[in-house]
């Protein structure tokens, strides 16, 4: 059951495609020879049996082979899997034949009961315990959907998804991602953008309210935005809810981490080349769609203050000496120049209105 949950998290498979597997369907890709220091790929030999049809219509219950990716954690799990069931057609089943997801809910259920019993015998931390879900129990779909969301918010997500989800040849726009809603993934999709949406703007909002402030040529769209969506912030959203919040272009606030930034996101503006939504693995510092609270700042001062640490090693070469220090640098003049112009939400900050500071 480990190796089961372990497969279908770190491939995205469906449960028909992960439970059908068989012995011999990993293969290792070696690294890049130009780059041998660089981490090894896997691939997962499977079967594609969602509308899968055949040439006069029906539908093929042979369905289509198809390879997954997955990182060295994927791949051991369905190794381990093949070593402890030797001699079966596939690896997750009894003798000739497959599990049935029905069965594999229960076992992931017992699973959850093992574990549990196992962190209390051992008298772990509370924290290693795997609690009561509030959406019912746990099964094999979740998996799916678990590593979707955390895919769908980062950069590149919608080609990541297509190809990853088997859900079309490449036509990576978003806008062609959408035209899978019949599979029931899109939905799903825009359900988690809309809630990652919420819990930036609502973490703007606390900041902003306990007289944190904002900078950044969006500063003050930033700050009406998370004002904007205050009617918003539940823990459930309904599909109108949904629907307005990804299509409404006062809410289109994208956190960037990689950047310390958040995009408020505007077409006519921005200087990436997306179109519906912003190209975050192409951010330009000088798009007008930028924005920063003191939250951003303070991961930059921490970035500033471990590089400078990093400098003055003495086992460390001058040029990466040199290097180091330009980067703190860099991020010193960002420091300064967000003190210079933050912005604070009217009644939130100290001066009661939405002036920069001084």
């Amino acid at each position: 059951t480990a190796c089961l949950i372990a497969a279908s998290y770190f491939t995205g498979m469906r449960p028909g495609e992960v439970l059908t597997l068989r012995p011999g369907c990993v293969a290792e890709l070696p690294a890049d020879p130009d780059h041998p220091e660089g981490i090894n790929g896997f691939l997962i030999a499977g079967v594609l049996r969602k509308h899968i049809r055949t040439s006069d219509g029906r539908v093929d219950l042979d369905g289509k082979a198809k390879d997954w990716g997955t990182i060295r954690v994927g791949a051991e799990a369905l190794l381990l899997a093949e070593r402890i069931s030797p001699g079966r057609k596939y690896l997750f089943g009894t003798g000739t034949s497959a599990m049935k997801s029905t069965l594999a809910n229960k076992a992931i259920a017992g699973f959850t009961d093992y574990v549990n019993a196992l962190v209390k015998r051992m008298e772990f931390s509370s924290g290693h315990l795997i609690p009561p879900d509030t959406d019912g129990l746990l099964n094999i779909t979740r998996f799916r959907r678990s590593i979707a969301h955390h895919i769908e918010n980062q950069p590149e997500s919608e080609f990541v998804l297509a190809n990853q989800f088997k859900h079309l040849e490449p036509s990576l726009s978003r806008n062609g991602y959408a035209a899978t809603a019949s599979v029931g993934e899109r939905r799903q999709m825009d359900r988690d953008a809309a809630q990652q949406r919420m819990q930036t703007l609502m973490a703007v909002e606390e900041l902003l309210t306990q007289g944190g402030g904002a900078s950044g040529p969006a500063a003050r769209r930033l700050i009406s935005a998370a004002e904007a969506a205050a009617p918003f912030q539940a823990t459930y959203l309904s599909e109108s809810e949904v629907r307005r919040i990804v299509a409404d272009p006062a809410l289109q606030v994208f956190d960037n981490p990689g950047q310390y930034s958040l995009c408020v996101y505007k077409e006519s503006t921005a200087r990436c080349s997306s179109t519906d939504a912003p190209d975050r693995g192409s951010c330009d510092k000088a798009c007008a769609n930028h924005a920063r609270t003191d939250a951003q700042i303070d991961k930059v001062r921490r970035e500033e203050q471990q590089h400078r640490i990093e400098a003055e090693s003495p086992l460390a070469p001058k040029p990466v000496r040199i290097r180091l220090l330009n980067r703190a640098e860099i991020e010193r003049e960002l420091i300064e120049r967000h003190e210079r112009e933050r912005r604070f939400q009217p009644g939130g900050g100290p001066q009661g209105d939405d002036r920069k500071s001084s």
